[in-house]
Protein backbone atom coordinates (compact mmCIF):
# COMPACT_ATOMS: atom_id res chain seq x y z
CA UNK A 1 0.00 0.00 0.00
CA UNK A 2 2.57 2.61 1.04
CA UNK A 3 4.20 2.02 -2.10
CA UNK A 4 1.80 2.53 -4.41
CA UNK A 5 1.64 5.92 -2.23
CA UNK A 6 5.06 6.57 -2.93
CA UNK A 7 4.71 6.04 -6.60
CA UNK A 8 2.14 8.22 -6.97
CA UNK A 9 4.32 10.37 -5.23
CA UNK A 10 7.26 10.02 -7.37
CA UNK A 11 5.36 10.05 -10.75
CA UNK A 12 3.17 13.10 -9.98
CA UNK A 13 6.32 14.85 -9.38
CA UNK A 14 8.24 13.68 -12.08
CA UNK A 15 5.60 13.51 -14.62
CA UNK A 16 4.42 17.06 -14.61
CA UNK A 17 5.88 20.19 -15.54
CA UNK A 18 6.46 23.29 -12.92
CA UNK A 19 3.65 25.25 -13.15
CA UNK A 20 5.23 28.41 -13.14
CA UNK A 21 8.94 29.15 -13.34
CA UNK A 22 10.64 32.50 -11.87
CA UNK A 23 13.29 34.68 -11.99
CA UNK A 24 14.86 35.50 -8.81
CA UNK A 25 13.13 39.03 -10.08
CA UNK A 26 10.08 37.93 -9.97
CA UNK A 27 10.31 35.62 -6.92
CA UNK A 28 11.40 38.73 -4.70
CA UNK A 29 8.70 40.92 -5.59
CA UNK A 30 5.87 38.27 -5.57
CA UNK A 31 7.41 36.26 -2.61
CA UNK A 32 4.04 35.58 -1.30
CA UNK A 33 2.12 34.73 -4.75
CA UNK A 34 4.95 32.47 -5.35
CA UNK A 35 4.13 30.57 -1.97
CA UNK A 36 1.01 30.42 -2.43
CA UNK A 37 1.25 29.06 -5.88
CA UNK A 38 3.63 26.35 -4.43
CA UNK A 39 0.56 25.60 -1.83
CA UNK A 40 -2.01 25.27 -4.39
CA UNK A 41 -0.67 24.60 -8.09
CA UNK A 42 2.63 22.66 -7.26
CA UNK A 43 5.90 23.18 -6.75
CA UNK A 44 7.27 26.34 -8.39
CA UNK A 45 10.98 26.42 -10.02
CA UNK A 46 13.36 29.29 -9.32
CA UNK A 47 15.59 30.31 -12.42
CA UNK A 48 18.88 31.86 -11.60
CA UNK A 49 21.90 32.45 -13.98
CA UNK A 50 20.18 29.94 -16.59
CA UNK A 51 20.16 27.19 -13.78
CA UNK A 52 17.13 25.79 -12.09
CA UNK A 53 18.66 25.61 -8.70
CA UNK A 54 15.64 25.83 -6.29
CA UNK A 55 12.19 24.38 -6.26
CA UNK A 56 9.38 25.94 -3.30
CA UNK A 57 7.43 23.28 -2.51
CA UNK A 58 4.58 22.77 -0.08
CA UNK A 59 5.07 21.65 3.15
CA UNK A 60 2.73 18.89 2.35
CA UNK A 61 4.58 17.69 -0.25
CA UNK A 62 7.80 18.76 1.70
CA UNK A 63 6.50 16.13 4.22
CA UNK A 64 5.50 13.72 1.61
CA UNK A 65 8.45 13.13 0.31
CA UNK A 66 10.85 13.25 3.67
CA UNK A 67 8.83 10.83 5.62
CA UNK A 68 9.68 8.10 2.41
CA UNK A 69 11.70 5.60 3.45
CA UNK A 70 14.21 4.00 0.80
CA UNK A 71 12.67 0.70 0.44
CA UNK A 72 9.06 2.51 -0.61
CA UNK A 73 11.15 4.89 -2.71
CA UNK A 74 13.05 1.56 -4.13
CA UNK A 75 10.33 -0.02 -4.71
CA UNK A 76 8.03 2.45 -6.17
CA UNK A 77 11.10 3.78 -8.26
CA UNK A 78 11.18 0.20 -9.48
CA UNK A 79 7.56 0.35 -10.12
CA UNK A 80 7.65 2.85 -12.92
CA UNK A 81 7.73 1.72 -16.19
CA UNK A 82 11.52 2.52 -17.18
CA UNK A 83 11.57 -0.29 -20.15
CA UNK A 84 13.82 0.45 -23.07
CA UNK A 85 15.61 3.36 -21.41
CA UNK A 86 19.81 2.64 -21.39
CA UNK A 87 21.44 3.53 -19.17
CA UNK A 88 25.22 3.21 -18.76
CA UNK A 89 27.75 3.54 -16.12
CA UNK A 90 30.80 5.53 -16.02
CA UNK A 91 33.49 2.97 -14.54
CA UNK A 92 36.05 5.42 -14.85
CA UNK A 93 37.24 6.78 -11.19
CA UNK A 94 36.57 10.45 -10.08
CA UNK A 95 39.95 10.77 -9.12
CA UNK A 96 43.69 9.65 -9.02
CA UNK A 97 43.79 6.86 -5.87
CA UNK A 98 47.27 7.54 -4.52
CA UNK A 99 49.14 4.06 -2.98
Amino acid sequence: MEALIVKSIVADLVSRPFPMSWTLSQAREQFAEMVSRAVTDGPQSLHLDGQEPVVVLSKAQFDQLTKLKSDDLKAALMALNLEGIELERNSSPTRDLES
